[in-house]
């Protein structure tokens, strides 16, 4: 007998990820960036990397729905963020870039090193 259930849940998904691995994928993720990336691209790659390797909370019994990291998780994405940035390896951008159009709450951040 299958005694795994299956729920589909539209909240924003939690994921698993330590935070040694959450700051590898974060940097693996700046270094294959060209100049720029945006927050919600950032959070959008972390959480389908997180849903194909099975790091998402109840992983087994639910099919998250949601594009969305959760509130948590996007506080550890900015502190790791800010660590870059106090580096000196990131800074971010304000106004508009020519490359997407404006997106509220969606932070552009750029890498130092162009």
């Amino acid at each position: 007998m299958n005694s795994n259930w299956y729920t589909d849940n539209r909240n924003p998904v939690p994921i698993t990820y330590t935070d040694a691995e959450l700051n590898d994928i974060i940097a693996k993720y700046i270094s294959e960036s060209r100049i720029e990336f945006y927050f919600n691209d950032l959070c959008y790659s972390i959480l389908y990397k997180a849903k194909q390797e099975k790091k998402v909370k109840d992983a087994e019994h639910v099919a998250y729905l949601s594009s969305d990291l959760s509130y948590i998780d996007l506080i550890r994405v900015s502190r790791i963020l800010w660590e870059y940035i106090w580096k000196k390896e990131l800074f971010i951008a304000f106004g508009d870039s020519k490359n997407q159009s404006y997106i509220p709450g969606n932070t552009r951040f750029i890498k130092t090193n162009i």
